[in-house]
């Protein structure tokens, strides 16, 4: 779009624009998981408060799944030459062998809310001053971050997980609860091994099925 504002008065007088957008004819894409209904407040029933609340609560979710998932690969990764493994700690397995379970056995679950498996009822409490120095020392690791107790205690840390999570790649965790799914449906279907709901098997789907 190219500045018409010539003169930029936009930015010495009050305006207000008003954009009218149909949501769905902005998504294309050959995954369910990618068109969000309860984007639409219309159709989903969701208010805008209520939304945010889900998705703060996934974001949580979709942060120690993900972390999950990267130890595993890295154990398979380390068994064949790499660096040193990093084991999961007692609580990430629990976590883990409850995930599956979710999955594999909740009768409720289906295709359609995959990613709600193991999402916590509400959104942690914690701020940035609940942290420990470790957390806060891999957290100011990354490029261009500067995190303070002092100054940034107060700070909720459910925002800080949101924010970390449009950094993290949600189509391998979608693809690993797919093919979850898909491999109770061939046990329970007797379908053969070909069967899968996703296009592609990647390495990180085989370590979480292992």
């Amino acid at each position: 779009m190219n500045n018409e504002d010539l003169l930029d008065l936009s930015s010495s007088l009050k305006t207000n624009v008003r954009v009218k957008y149909d949501l769905r004819t902005l998504v294309r894409s050959e995954f369910i998981y990618d068109v969000d209904p309860e984007l639409d407040e219309k159709t989903s029933g969701l208010s805008h408060e209520a939304y945010l609340e889900q998705f703060r609560k996934r974001a949580e979710a979709k942060l120690i799944k993900t972390k999950i998932i990267y130890k595993l690969y890295n154990r398979e990764e380390s068994a064949q030459g790499g660096a040193a493994p990093l084991d999961l700690t007692k609580n990430e397995q629990l976590y883990l062998n409850k995930w599956v379970s979710d999955i594999k056995n909740g009768k409720d679950r289906n295709l359609m809310n995959l990613r709600d498996s193991m999402v916590p009822q509400i959104p942690t409490k914690l701020t940035v001053g609940d942290l420990d120095a470790k957390t806060l020392y891999a957290l100011n690791s990354v490029s261009k971050v500067s995190i303070e107790r002092e100054k940034h205690g107060q700070f909720s840390v459910s925002d800080l997980v949101v924010e970390l999570s449009h950094f993290l790649d949600e189509d391998v965790v979608n693809k690993v609860e797919t093919e979850i799914f898909s491999d109770k449906l061939r046990k329970e279907w007797g379908l053969s091994k070909d069967f899968k709901a996703v296009e592609t098997r990647n390495k990180e789907i085989s370590t979480v099925l292992n």
